[in-house]
């Protein structure tokens, strides 16, 4: 599954064969979902397997790769839409290995030592802890900022970072990452056999690289409409372009909202008359009954009166 070249052609998204990790990586970080860790430690896995490969069989053009790839960064290495790693050759100057990113030196290359097999191993082993933890390890405004944290940032176990990290995953890395190279893993194949006898306790499926690639990458469908065709926008056989669709403008959606509401039907004039007649007549009467009822009660109230002072 892990194979090592030197570039990979520029094509169109749909055509290249795979993505560099730091594009996944960036994906998953834009999502806010980190890689689950059983896929990072097999991506980890093939990287270690290739970086074994190239040190022990270095390429003509790069005779370095066989103390040191210099090289292991995100961006040098290729998830494959078929399954599997590519680990990208960088060339050095001579006989002297490339150096690589800041993020991703050795703590011995940055103090200026010789670089061999371990030096490989601490950067994938920042790569791994990056894939684990979904965020940098090594930050800084400047290189010199990076190459100081190198050098000096306390590292943190991953699983102080996310959820879910296995002690088992927390020293593999802590192992990769001491800077001191006598401690690290002596070779990448050695690397490779740890990671691999994680995997067994915690497989990941076949096909996870392809499945997190169309996943991250891939835009979806659109769904066929009931008469067959889809919804996605441009000319079609039976219907005008986008360009040409009658649209709802916001001037018509105001003459709709401004339209007066319906009138209650008029009385005629003779008939509103008729009606003040009718109205004005029965207040008169009712005026009347009223003033007869109380005639008789001040005459009855008035004859008592005349009684009472006799």
């Amino acid at each position: 599954m892990s194979t090592t070249t030197n570039k990979v052609p520029k094509t169109p998204g749909s055509l290249r064969p795979g993505e560099d990790l730091s594009a996944v990586i960036g994906a998953l970080r834009g999502r806010g979902e980190p890689m689950a860790p059983a896929l990072a430690v097999l991506v980890a896995r093939e990287v270690a397997r290739a970086l074994h490969h190239a040190q022990t069989h270095p390429p003509a053009d790069a005779p370095h790769a066989a103390a040191s790839h210099g090289g292991v960064t995100p961006t040098n290495i290729i998830l494959l839409k078929a399954g599997g790693v590519k680990l990208l050759h960088v060339r050095g100057t001579g006989s002297n290995p490339a150096v690589g990113d800041a993020a991703y030196r050795a703590p011995e290359l940055v103090r200026g030592a010789a670089a061999d097999q371990r030096s490989d191993i601490f950067s994938l082993g920042v790569v791994l802890w990056e894939m684990v933890a979904g965020q940098r390890l090594f930050g800084g405004e400047t290189e010199s900022d990076i190459l100081q944290n190198v050098l000096m940032q306390s590292i943190a176990e991953p699983s102080r970072r996310r959820d879910g990290i296995p002690a088992t995953l927390d020293a593999i890395v802590a192992r990769a990452v001491d800077r001191e190279p006598a401690n690290r893993y002596e070779n990448a194949e050695a690397f490779a056999a740890d990671l691999d006898r994680f995997l067994v306790e915690t497989p990941v499926a076949d096909q996870a690289i392809p499945q997190l690639l169309d996943d991250l990458f891939t835009a979806p469908v659109p769904p066929k409409r009931e008469d067959g065709r889809d919804d996605r926008s441009g000319p079609t056989a039976s219907g005008p372009t986008p360009a040409h669709r009658p649209k709802t403008t916001a001037r018509t959606s105001r003459i709709y909202r401004t339209m007066p509401p319906p009138q209650p039907p008029g009385i005629p004039l003779p008939a509103l008359i008729g009606i003040f007649l009718i109205v004005t007549a029965v207040v008169v009467t009712v005026g009347r009954v009223v003033l007869r009822h109380q005639a008789p009660a001040s005459q009855s109230s008035s004859a008592k009166s005349v009684s009472t002072s006799k």
